[in-house]
């Protein structure tokens, strides 16, 4: 209706493959389909932006979601149908295992574990580090080797940090205390 200055349509407009539906007086936003894949293209300046009412989804053609995210509230990321990612208002919840191929740097803050949950290092995890919520442990039980620490100077203190129990220092000795008092 070109009294109102836009075209109304009361049918499907169908466009046949190779054939895209254009935007924008440079032809910025193009959406078609190539006879195998479809398309949404900007090739223009600025961002493409995707907007919805409550909430946007992505969904595959059998209404899987991909991704949703809520109107001021978490984006959700999902894999075969499961949410595995999602953010909180205290940054983000994983459910599963994060497999890392590079490393993790934490460059503030703590690294927290519940009680019984262990680091475990190797291939077969025979290293664990853990607390069971009365005692702390480095476990190397199962491995097959020694358990070395490397340092220059070793120093073992009671739980307080104000007694030594035991020290070691490279090419200097061991000694061995009691009430803070050397023994051996």
């Amino acid at each position: 209706d070109g009294s109102i200055g836009y075209n109304k349509f009361s049918k499907d407009a169908l466009f046949t493959d190779g054939v895209k539906a254009t935007f924008g007086s440079n032809v910025d936003l193009q959406i078609y389909h190539d006879g195998s894949n479809s398309y949404i293209t900007d090739v223009g300046t600025g961002n493409l932006n995707i907007k919805g009412g409550q909430g946007l989804a992505l969904l595959s053609s059998s209404d899987e979601f991909f991704l949703y995210g809520d109107t001021n509230g978490q984006v959700n990321l999902y894999h075969n149908g499961l949410k595995r990612f999602e953010t909180t208002t205290f940054g983000s919840k994983v459910t599963g295992y994060i497999q890392v191929t590079s490393g993790v740097d934490v460059t503030g803050g703590n690294i927290d574990l519940v009680d019984n949950s262990r680091i475990r290092i190797g291939t077969s995890q025979d290293l664990q580090i853990y607390h069971d919520g009365s005692n702390s442990y480095i476990d190397d039980s199962t491995g097959q080797g020694s358990l070395i620490v490397k340092t220059n100077s070793f120093q073992m203190l009671n739980a307080a940090g104000t007694e030594y129990i035991m020290t070691a220092v490279q090419d200097g000795g061991i000694s061995l205390r009691f009430n803070n008092s050397e023994k051996l």
